[in-house]
């Protein structure tokens, strides 16, 4: 009974706190700056969100394979799970990262005048996602193990966090202050569950090919950064775009940064050589 009690209350503070890091920061900027700001930022939120899709559909399916992993004590599983779910992760959101910061001014183009504004926003957000993304498997990993408590704490810490560094830099630095409290509380909720997962499990998801997926992404926006501007969006975002995925690609395939890409790379091919 106490363990089915302490599982429920975690379970419940997880759902409670996931609402306050999703709500808060809105609700703030809408309190110290008015609707039409809440607006912006709502908006230009979601528009980073989009880096979060691959991490959404691998965290339905990872919880049930690591929690029997954790039945089996299969530490090794759960190890190879985890560097993996990290790097691929990684490899996508720094895809989608560059893909934004790339066409940064063409979507604030696209979008109504008043959005200019949340420019920086976008980046601060989409960087949050990013580092949600590098963590791979983490949460899970915690709210499978014995120590799954640990998680509880840290989630209180979090939502003290939020609140403090919300109230303390909107007022400040406007909507860029509520970007940057979710950065902030991001980083040290993410940082604290790689760092619980490594000193419990001595597990650790950073290998050598995240240095070099960082030192790809950058090679490849700069060298898309300097295409001199089109003055139609549409056919600057294209070329930006597809210049950067091809660079992307080609690196990534070119140094086997991901085993798993590799492999998708391979069916497509034979699939189109059999055609």
């Amino acid at each position: 009974k106490r363990e089915i009690f302490l599982v429920a209350a975690f379970g419940i503070l997880a759902g409670f706190s996931g609402i306050v890091i999703d709500y808060l920061d809105k609700f703030l900027v809408g309190k110290y700056l008015g609707l039409s700001e809440a607006g912006v930022y709502t908006i230009v939120f979601f528009i980073g969100g989009m880096i979060l899709l691959p991490f959404r559909a691998l965290n339905k399916i990872s919880s049930t394979l690591i929690a029997e992993c954790w039945k089996e004590n299969d530490v090794t599983t759960i190890n190879d799970i985890y560097k993996k779910s990290s790097l691929n992760q990684f490899l996508f959101g720094m895809f989608l990262f560059g893909l934004i910061a790339l066409n940064l001014t063409n979507i604030f183009d696209f979008l109504p005048k008043e959005y200019i504004k949340g420019q920086w926003v976008l980046v601060i957000v989409a960087i949050s996602n990013v580092f949600i993304m590098i963590s791979g498997v983490s949460y899970a990993i915690i709210s499978t193990a014995r120590y799954y408590w640990y998680m509880t704490l840290l989630m209180i810490l979090q939502i003290v966090l939020v609140i403090a560094s919300n109230i303390l830099l909107i007022p400040k630095l406007g909507m860029i202050g509520a970007a940057c409290a979710s950065l902030i509380s991001v980083v040290f909720i993410r940082i604290g569950s790689i760092v619980i997962v490594g000193i419990e499990s001595k597990i650790w998801p950073f290998t050598a090919k995240h240095i070099y997926l960082a030192l790809i992404t950058i090679i490849a926006f700069l060298a898309c950064f300097f295409i001199p501007k089109i003055s139609n969006l549409y056919l600057d975002a294209l070329i930006r775009s597809t210049v950067f995925c091809i660079l992307f690609s080609f690196s990534t395939l070119k140094f086997n940064i991901s085993d798993e890409l590799k492999d998708i790379h391979l069916k497509i091919k034979k699939l189109i050589l059999k055609r």
